[in-house]
């Protein structure tokens, strides 16, 4: 490898081992106990052993060109190792109970002794509950009602403390070997130590080793993260089935999880591990299914869906008011604060004397970065043996960051920069103020006041200016290069907000089934052919980001208001061909 600065080249080992294992028993009852009454339950327990071993060796650059040997080190070969071992010891049991088939009650129970966890609370326990009650089966409804159904449920986990991601060997000890290779991930979860306390080795005097101390305080008492959720519905069915309706409630508890409580440095740490943040997500969620037409040879089926949830900062830890900077109890965990414009009492941009604009010296409040709500529409026609079918479904509300917009417009690269749709004060086109850049002239008035009597802006802490009556106002007249602004205008987050407000025609198929009396006494019973299309249509403020991709908030206080320089979303056709035997 020649990538680093000196071009001496390197050699480099990466070994990596993961074994998993799960050992699983399981004991099942199921039996009619009473004509009325059917009962199925299960007890069970699992053993899981995981174990990860990763070494990582380098040269600091080849003594000898061409020679790839570790040995070949012109400096202090970097040489890593760690091995990650976890244990759970579970035991489980369910059991479903119905009575004359209207009464449903399913119950579970889990325990999980994780060695991840302190010794005094590696021990958890975990329950879920529902209850389904099909009132249609159990009394004589009125005629147009077909079916209706109560269900509720509850349902709490617990989690030791463990990660998807297994880094290599030197990331473990603080160390990043020019960002070489990646993270493992795997969908078992494998082992975290951030409870644990381990020394980072380094080279900071002459290349002799030293032992960095860790800054975070291990807890011993610290306890399992838990997750509860209640949900309750409805279920209707109308006019023999050709109408139904679905509605839920949903009300989930996120934490206490674990966290690392930041301590003030003249501790001598800079966070402790502790148990705390909780967040509280509500919503709720409609279905509608409506099939205006049903006959012998033509049926036509149409279903909505609508569903809108908050999520806010319920607990954070006692004694502590805010999470982060701005996060209080109460506030919305997708809050998103960010660069502003400094504005006059009436709304306008401020202007400096280069002629740019004021940015904030305190993130402001922009916006949610989730949507307020989303939809679906899903419609499909059938007439003898073709069918015809296509959903729509988009989200409105949100705001996020265009960062494609704000890094190709500070390079000079933005379509924009070379067309006239943007114009200045005085109605000079970014195209014209472009070339007049290239010509050394500064023509370029941005839209705005300046503080003509020369007072400086005093700011409070939340970033709000308190010497407005000390200001006067006129209309900005001083000129710049078009460059010089766009870099200032365009680093701020304010200008490069978008909505996240999206339509998409996500799927369109055209079907024909086979006549049946094709098919009898062969083998094959069926057959279909289907043509696809997908993400055929987009609508949204901005058609070069989707806006969808974005992942948008991860947990209390870690808010990305920003947009990727993502893959494009493909249209995509196909064919699909379905035989039943």
């Amino acid at each position: 490898m020649y990538g680093r600065e000196q071009a001496k080249g390197d050699y480099r080992e990466d070994r990596r081992n993961l074994f998993e294992n799960n050992t699983d028993v399981m004991l099942t009852f199921d039996k009619s106990v009473t004509p009325s009454l059917d009962v199925t339950a299960s007890v069970g327990g699992n053993i899981r052993s995981f174990q990860y071993n990763s070494s990582f060796a380098s040269t600091d650059y080849l003594n000898v060109p061409g020679w790839y040997n570790l040995n070949n080190s012109l400096f202090t070969r970097q040489v890593f190792n760690y091995g990650s071992d976890m244990r759970v010891l579970s035991a489980y049991s369910f059991v479903d109970i119905t009575y004359n088939r209207y009464l449903t009650l399913s119950l579970t129970g889990r325990t999980d002794k994780h060695s991840t966890l302190p010794a005094s609370n590696n021990s958890y326990f975990y329950p879920s509950a529902s209850l389904s009650l099909q009132v249609s089966e159990m009394v004589q409804l009125p005629d147009f009602f077909t079916f209706l159904k109560l269900r509720g449920s509850y349902a709490k986990v617990g989690s030791g403390l463990t990660r998807s991601t297994i880094p290599a060997a030197y990331l473990v000890a603080g160390r990043d070997v020019i960002d070489y290779g990646n993270d493992y991930y795997t969908p078992y979860e494998g082992p975290n130590y951030i409870n644990s306390s381990g020394y980072d080795i380094r080279f900071p005097y002459n290349n002799q080793p030293s032992a960095y101390s860790p800054t975070t305080i291990v807890n011993p008492n610290l306890e399992p993260s838990f997750s509860t959720a209640f949900e309750t519905g409805i279920d209707m069915k109308f006019l023999n089935n050709r109408v139904a309706l679905d509605l839920t409630y949903f009300n989930a508890t996120d934490g206490p999880n674990v966290f690392n409580l930041p301590l003030s440095e003249a501790t001598g740490y800079g966070a402790a591990v502790e148990n705390g943040i909780k967040t509280r997500k509500k919503g709720y969620e409609v279905v509608l299914g409506i099939r205006p037409v049903k006959t012998p040879d033509f049926n036509w089926q149409v279903d909505f869906n609508w569903s809108t949830w908050r999520e806010t900062l319920d607990e954070i830890y006692p004694g502590v008011d805010k999470l982060g900077r701005f996060l209080e109890v109460g506030d919305r965990i997708d809050a998103y604060y960010a660069g502003e414009f400094v504005k006059s009492p009436d709304g306008q941009n401020i202007i400096d004397g280069s002629g740019r604009p004021f940015a904030n010296p305190v993130p402001q409040f922009l916006g949610y970065t989730n949507p307020d709500w989303t939809w679906g529409v899903r419609n499909t026609l059938t007439y003898k043996n073709f069918g015809f079918g296509f959903q729509f479904d988009g989200a409105v509300g949100g705001n996020i960051i265009n960062y494609i917009q704000r890094q190709t417009f500070r390079g000079g690269r933005h379509e924009e920069t070379v067309l006239n749709n943007i114009k200045d004060a005085n109605g000079l086109g970014m195209g014209d103020a472009r070339y007049q850049d290239y010509l050394g002239n500064k023509t370029w008035v941005a839209e705005g006041v300046v503080i003509a009597n020369g007072v400086a802006p005093e700011y409070d802490v939340d970033g709000n200016i308190t010497n407005y009556a000390e200001m006067e106002f006129a209309k900005n007249t001083t000129t710049t290069y078009l460059q010089d602004y766009i870099s200032r205008y365009y680093a701020n987050e304010e200008a490069n907000l978008m909505s996240r407000t999206f339509a998409k025609l996500r799927e369109v198929t055209i079907t024909y089934n086979f006549p049946a009396e094709k098919f009898k006494g062969k083998v094959i019973q069926g057959a279909s052919v289907s043509l696809v299309g997908r993400n055929l249509l987009y609508f949204a403020e901005e058609k070069n980001v989707d806006v969808e991709q974005f992942t948008g908030t991860t947990s209390a206080g870690s808010v990305s208001g920003y947009s990727d320089l993502q893959s494009p979303t493909l249209r995509r056709f196909g064919v699909n061909l379905n035989f039943t035997f």
